[in-house]
């Protein structure tokens, strides 16, 4: 691939994001979070951006760099700081309902590496966290968005070579830019995932059972509880996609109900460490025990944040007709990931997904939100009725219903 054919696919992938993920209306303001590496695509944002109407495009550059300086050599009582700054320009963007963009990509673990996990884990920004969540998922006032942009750290990790070209030309696939017409494809797989979300909600399951090697586990749901696939709406009736790739459908457990053993699938990268063999015992909603061949403590800090950070805010099912999952490739980055296989989330749900009057008391609600993949063809997945049955939800890592 040539450096003009390269830059091409930015342009259509850039297209892509503003087009079919955020769904940007003239006129609205646009904060777009990256890191340095990824200036190339933070550019082509904003020149869209503001072709297609945006009043203002602020980005907000990151530096894994600066924050290595934050966990090593910061004050303790630094390392959770939210500037006020920040969290001004999130209140702003908020109240002129305005797009929020983030790109990501493996985190650059070589950055982080050999850090103080504990401290790691702590150098979080948890108001400006809180408030993010306030704004896209409970208020619903910002169309938002997640995707990757290719770098040579990412490259290196996932091909084992910093081939920035081959890895822009994978992610492409994982979104649909190898289709003949992409709108039309995702509006289709949209659709699609709409679909399974409104059979899963028509079965209004008690919970759903998980069986494989190290794992049985079972997430209660709460009557009358939501599934979702394919897409959000603002509280002002903008549909938008949160995550370009997506693959799941989703809903928000009950905190109370969780039971049993889970065993992830994939290592977890979690603050630039890489958590293997991660295995929870659940009691009563609560994560009694979390053990894992490498990574332990740095799970059991993050989950020690906040009374509900132990508790599941989200289970996810996702197939074997997954775009991620067909790549072939484990992507060191959640938001990939996670959409490779069927997962949970311990942290915050989502408040849309649970009845008003169960939510007081069902609804987990946290400063933090880490998936962790547990699908895969050897992980059996059935939906408890009401009345005792079981039903095959995924059998053989494809759809039954």
């Amino acid at each position: 691939m040539t450096q003009e054919s390269t830059s091409h696919l930015v342009e259509r992938y850039a297209d892509l994001l503003l087009r079919v993920g955020v769904n940007l209306r003239a006129g609205q303001d646009v904060l777009l979070t990256a890191e340095v590496e990824h200036v190339e695509l933070a550019r082509e944002l904003t020149r869209q951006a503001y072709r297609k109407g945006a009043r203002w495009v602020e980005v907000a550059y990151a530096d894994q760099h600066l924050r290595r300086a934050l966990i090593d050599l910061a004050p303790e009582d630094a390392l959770g700081h939210s500037p006020a700054g920040w969290l001004a320009t999130l209140e702003d963007l908020g109240r002129r309902r305005g797009a929020l963009i983030q790109l990501v990509d493996d985190g650059s673990p070589e950055v982080l590496a050999g850090a103080d996990p504990v401290r790691a884990g702590r150098a979080q920004m948890i108001e400006r966290g809180r408030l993010s969540k306030r704004l896209t998922l409970e208020k619903r006032l910002c169309n938002w968005l997640v995707a990757g942009c290719a770098t040579p750290s990412w490259a290196e990790r996932v091909l084992g070579r910093p081939d920035v070209e081959e890895l822009w030309r994978l992610l492409a696939r994982t979104v649909r830019l190898d289709a003949e017409d992409p709108i039309a494809a995702w509006r289709e797989h949209s659709a699609r995932l709409a679909e399974r979300a409104r059979q899963l909600s028509e079965r209004a399951f008690a919970g759903i059972r998980f069986n494989g090697p190290g794992t049985d586990l079972f997430v209660g749901l709460t009557p009358g509880s939501r599934w979702l696939g394919g897409g959000g709406q603002t509280s002002w009736g903008l549909d938008f996609i949160p995550n370009l790739p997506t693959e799941e459908v989703f809903t928000c457990p009950d905190k109370r109900l969780t039971q049993g053993v889970v065993t992830a699938t994939q290592p977890l990268v979690l603050d630039g460490s890489l958590i293997v063999g991660l295995c929870l015992r659940f009691e009563a909603g609560r994560t009694v025990e979390a053990t894992a061949g490498r990574g332990a403590e740095l799970i059991q800090q993050r989950m020690s944040l906040d009374a509900d950070a132990c508790r599941l805010g989200e289970v996810a099912l996702v197939d074997s007709e997954s775009r991620v999952g067909q790549a072939g490739h484990l992507f060191w980055n959640t938001l990939y990931d996670e959409n490779a296989a069927c997962h949970i989330a311990f942290g915050s749900g989502f408040p849309d997904l649970v009845p008003q009057a169960e939510r007081e008391a069902a609804l987990s609600r946290s400063s933090i939100h880490t998936d962790f993949m547990i699908g895969g063809p050897e992980v059996q997945v059935f939906g408890l009725e009401r009345g005792g049955n079981e039903v095959p939800v995924i059998r053989d890592n494809r759809f039954q219903l």
